[in-house]
């Protein structure tokens, strides 16, 4: 998504409204991204290991909690540019079955959410998913979702 693409944005400049506060948010949202890959990259080489080549499980690509739907999901922007780095991705999602990343890319959800990887991304925390058994195994795993209960156990974006 670009932050021209912002629905909530264009109708603003459409009346000639100028909203600061939500522009720099907007622009947060669209460099997430970017930064989890960076973040994931940083963890990677501190344990040795270059990104490309590296197996990258995310752990829920749906736009939110509980729907079936990954369209603008953030997810979709992460995997792309994992694999665009050389990354071996593959996801999770017991909601979502495909996706389709920005090269035309198709990937379907794996059949399990511990499927082997040097290191995992909490993306989307559905109900009735489970993460901890990862954690618990001490598998390396970076927290996108900001959740205060899996804090103590994954390494904090």
């Amino acid at each position: 998504m670009c932050i021209r693409d912002s629905y909530l944005l264009w109708q603003l400049r459409s009346h000639r409204v100028h909203a600061p506060v939500i522009e720099a948010s907007m622009m947060q949202i669209v460099r997430r991204p970017r930064y989890v890959v960076q973040r994931l990259r940083d963890e990677l080489g501190t344990a040795g290991h270059a990104l490309a080549g590296s197996r990258v499980h995310v752990i829920g690509v749906a736009y939110k909690p509980g729907i079936e739907d990954a369209r603008e999901s953030p997810a979709i922007a992460i995997l792309s540019e994992l694999r665009r780095c050389g990354a071996i991705v593959s996801y999770f999602d017991p909601l979502v079955a495909a996706i389709a990343l920005e090269d035309g890319t198709e990937l379907l959800s794996t059949s399990a959410m511990d499927t082997p990887a040097d290191i995992y991304i909490l993306h989307t925390n559905h109900p009735n998913v489970d993460p901890r058994p990862l954690l618990f195994e001490g598998r390396p795993v970076i927290d996108a979702t900001y959740s205060a209960e899996m804090a103590e156990w994954t390494t904090r974006l």
